[in-house]
């Protein structure tokens, strides 16, 4: 289902909210072994629920105001090719793309196939609260995927230099992003952040967060590939029981130069954990809790 080219758009289910524990979803799922530890959060469902019958996906394209509240997606996934703003072949159960103000407010994703939520180029500001992805992708059903992934690619929009990206309270679990389309650019089995574009920066705030015991081949929980000068600030929020088949159990932050990006040289790129707990994380190689590497340019390097 495709929502592209409109001014405002404003989705919203039932506003009553149920407790809900990730142990409650392990068992509806079957997989009431797999969980052991004491601490795992507490999510709220929305009430209002989409379950997915056969290959099924949203995507909103193109849209100025947009936004999604009380709505929980259940069993989704379909695939979305380029044409869509989004990664060719990819399985998506929610798509946002090219939107000027987004406002995600108390949506649940759980069971997708592919990836539960991608973002591509959300420009101005958006915010993303209270909000929870759970296994999506799990245990790697063979194609790319993971909780969340978001985008800023090349693109002509110059009305701002800088865009804000906030996520809110927000809890990714038990994803698996253990696929790789090209090498350096693995999604996350929990939050991904890939920050290619040209012209603007995009600042990131993760407040109040929780990605816990997710899987990928890097950065199983969070995972950050920056290309640009762009400000990502983690505070009080959580890195639990990530596994990494290689680096960055719980994060793992790359910074490569873009040579196209010298027009913002005069600015740098910024990481900045504050009152952040990583706990019980694993890397098969290096950096179980958190694995930064800096990639030089083949040419001049702009930070």
């Amino acid at each position: 289902l495709k929502f592209h080219n409109m001014q405002n758009l404003t989705l919203t289910g039932g506003a009553v909210f149920k407790p809900y524990s990730i142990n409650a979803l392990v068992q509806k799922l079957g997989l009431d072994a797999f969980l052991t530890d004491n601490d795992i959060p507490e999510y709220y469902q929305p009430a209002t629920v989409i379950k997915c019958l056969g290959s099924s996906g949203f995507a909103f394209v193109n849209i100025t105001n947009l936004t999604l509240t009380n709505l929980t997606f259940e069993n989704c996934g379909a695939p979305m090719n380029n044409t869509d703003n989004g990664e060719e072949n990819s399985y998506v159960t929610v798509l946002v793309a090219n939107i000027y103000h987004l406002v995600v407010e108390a949506i649940s994703i759980t069971n997708s196939s592919g990836f539960g939520f991608v973002g591509v180029n959300l420009f101005e500001s958006s915010v993303i609260r209270n909000s929870s992805f759970i296994a999506n992708n799990l245990y790697s059903r063979g194609i790319e995927g993971g909780n969340a992934v978001f985008y800023y690619v090349t693109s002509a929009d110059h009305f701002k230099e800088e865009h804000q990206l906030t996520f809110s309270t927000c809890l990714f679990s038990l994803g698996s992003g253990m696929a790789c389309r090209t090498a350096g650019t693995c999604a996350s089995g929990g939050l991904t952040l890939f920050l290619t574009q040209e012209f603007y920066s995009v600042n990131v705030s993760i407040l109040n967060t929780t990605s816990y015991r997710n899987y990928a081949i890097s950065g199983a929980n969070f995972n950050f590939l920056v290309m640009v000068p762009s400000r990502i600030v983690l505070q009080n929020t959580q890195s639990i029981a990530g596994t990494s088949g290689t680096a960055g159990g719980g994060l793992m932050y790359t910074l490569a130069s873009n040579d196209s990006e010298c027009i913002l040289a005069n600015r740098s790129a910024e990481l900045n954990i504050v009152a952040a707990t990583f706990i019980n994380n694993t890397a098969a190689n290096y950096g179980s809790a958190a694995y930064i590497e800096v990639r030089n340019s083949t040419s001049q390097n702009c930070f």
